[in-house]
């Protein structure tokens, strides 16, 4: 790859942010149609230059920014007056552009380079919010209901929630089970009423948001359509949220 190459690269960045002149353009536009590798490269960056408004804000350098760096430019290459001159190295390929051009075309690529890692980033963090598990929480038992525990888990995107019971022993005669949702405040919410099946297991579908609900909790009520608050001490509860 000669020189000459290696420039016209460094231009294609440059005007894929469109941050060249008219010239430049021009240029790079002429060497693209006989140059198959700089057109895929312009076609590799394109994607994500089009993607940066979703990632960064875009800001506009103030216009004496520029005057500034060329006239530091300009002041750096004027010799002492008790120094001997300078000896010039002709490039000839790099000849034909002024040295103070390269700032410039340095700076566009950091910053596609920056803007390229920062949607990476955002890309990485929003897969793995996209397949991260629901949360699960657990329910534990006490007293009568020692022997049983149970899972919620959390479809937060669907605002609703599953509640599997195992070990759960059959109610008394006209008894049921009874779901509570209980929130910050200690205010109970029905949730419904089941009845295991003969293997002490069971499910239990919850309809509504539980964003802020922070104790699911199982009493023993009168069937068939339990109460309206619970009548006994919760023996088998979890924390959630």
């Amino acid at each position: 790859m000669t020189a000459d190459h290696d420039r016209m690269e460094e231009l294609v960045a440059v005007c894929a942010l469109d941050a060249c002149d008219g010239e430049e353009r021009e240029l790079v536009e002429a060497h693209l149609v006989g140059c198959p590798g700089c057109r895929a490269l312009a076609r590799r960056l394109s994607r994500p230059v089009e993607a940066l408004p979703l990632s960064v804000e875009q800001l506009r350098p103030p216009a004496r920014l520029r005057a500034r760096i060329l006239a530091a430019a300009a002041a750096g290459q004027v010799p002492e007056a008790d120094e001997p001159p300078a000896r010039i190295v002709t490039f000839p390929v790099r000849a034909e552009r002024p040295p103070r051009r390269f700032p410039w075309q340095w700076a566009a690529v950091a910053v596609l380079a920056l803007a390229l890692v920062a949607l990476g980033a955002w890309n990485v963090v929003l897969n793995r919010a996209l397949n991260a598990p629901p949360p699960r929480y657990a329910l534990v038992g006490t007293g009568t209901l020692a022997g049983a525990s149970g899972t919620v888990t959390e479809f937060r995107g669907q605002d609703a929630a599953l509640v599997s019971l195992t070990g759960m022993p059959a109610p008394p005669a006209g008894k049921v089970y009874q779901l509570w949702l209980i929130d910050t405040a200690g205010r109970p919410v029905s949730a419904g009423t089941f009845t295991p099946a003969a293997d002490g297991t069971a499910q239990v579908g919850v309809s509504q948001p539980m964003a802020n609900v922070r104790t699911v909790a199982i009493t023993r009520e009168d069937g068939p359509s339990g109460a309206r608050a619970p009548t006994m001490k919760p023996e088998l509860a979890g924390q959630v949220g």
